[in-house]
This record gives C-alpha cells, structure tokens and sequence, in this order.
C-alpha cells in the first residue's frame, strides 16, 4: 500500500487471510485488529482432513498489537458450522449448526473439529468487547492444532462495519 492509500487491509478488502491455504500440524495466523472495527467479526475456519482423520483444535489468543505482543487466551462464545463427514458438502444434508455446547454465557476455550469429519467450515463470531480492552488488548490470532500434518486449513478474518474509501461495505458505491 502507498502513502496515498486511504485506510488498512481490514478496509479495502471483504476478508483478510490470517493463515492461508496448507498443511501443518500447528499453525498460527497473524494478528488482526478487532478494534478497529466496529460491530460483530468472523473468524472462518476450512479445514480438509480427508483420509487423515484428524482431529484439529481451534483456539483464539488476543493481542496488545500486531507483533503478539501479551498475547492470552480468548474465550470463544459463538461458533457455528458445516461439517461433512465424506469430505463432501450436499446442500440437502449439510446444514449450518451452531454449537450448542458454546455461547456468551458458556463459552469455551476451544473448538474440536471430530476426527470422523474429513471437511468442516467454521465460523467463530467476535465482538470487540469480547476482548480485554481495559488493559491494551485489540487484536486476535487464531491457533489450530492437528496431530497430522496432512490437514489442509485455512483462516480468514471477516470484519464487519469496514469502509472502503470512505463508503460503508455492503452498500452503493455510485
């Protein structure tokens, strides 16, 4: 970006890449700030275990800044998904669910997507009040653990209430 560009990724684009396309069986994304966007964020998590049948732990740490810097857990309280156990989505029996086991007043410290699911979507929703922010904490990173370096995942931040140029997404740009 140019000293001439109006704004940061988060504002220029409809998501941003925390953790692209590939396999491991640790990997973390880069920070993104929360804060600086207003109302509800996604985290999107695809995960494509195949024959590995895998297990891959999704937990969220936040940030004081962009560098990790005092990073700390970070309760998930909103998740839902789209699992297919082949490894192949049908839109007559893949449903989005929402993780009962997880809300704002039972959160978790995790989310498991089962070794038996060789494909899973997963969306983690984040406010920005959800993270502490009277002590200096703004942005998210998301960690997924598998005991397999075979999984393919992906991370994604999808923020909500960004501008692009000036203009609110989702809206005209005429």
């Amino acid at each position: 970006m140019g000293a001439s560009d109006n704004g940061s990724i988060a504002q220029l684009s409809d998501f941003v890449v925390g953790i692209g396309a590939g396999a491991g069986a640790t990997r973390t994304s880069q920070e993104f700030n929360f804060i600086g966007n207003e109302g509800l964020n996604a985290i999107v998590v695809t995960d494509a275990s195949g024959a590995a049948a895998t297990a891959t732990t999704i937990t969220l740490e936040q940030c004081q800044d962009a560098a990790g810097t005092g990073a700390k857990a970070l309760q998930i309280k909103s998740v839902e998904s789209k699992i297919a156990a082949d490894g192949a989505f049908s839109p007559a029996t893949d449903i989005w669910a929402d993780a009962t086991a997880i809300s704002r007043e039972t959160p978790a410290d995790d989310f498991v997507i089962a070794d038996t699911d060789q494909a899973a979507v997963v969306n983690i929703f984040v406010l920005p009040q959800d993270l502490d922010v009277a002590n200096g904490f703004s942005h998210v990173r998301v960690k997924l653990v598998s005991a397999s370096t075979a999984v393919v995942s992906q991370v994604f931040f999808v923020p909500t209430g960004r501008q692009y140029k000036g203009v609110k997404a989702n809206s005209s740009l005429a």
